[in-house]
């Protein structure tokens, strides 16, 4: 991760969609990764390790940093 002040503590909401456009409640979760696509991409790795829709193929995970 790096040192403190080189961290950046972002929050984002995880959002699961259904292929059939349908939403699963959302996730809000912070990441503390330097970079913006690093947080991106952590920020959905959380959301998809705390949710059992992450087992179904038809669900997608987009994060958005609020």
């Amino acid at each position: 991760m790096g040192p403190p002040f080189m961290r950046k503590l972002r929050l984002w909401r995880v959002e699961t969609t259904h292929v059939a456009g349908y939403t699963a409640p959302l996730f809000y979760v912070f990441t503390e990764e330097k970079r913006r696509e690093q947080a991106k991409a952590k920020a959905i790795e959380i959301a998809k390790s705390q949710s059992r829709l992450a087992d179904f193929p038809q669900y997608t995970f987009t994060a958005h940093e609020v």
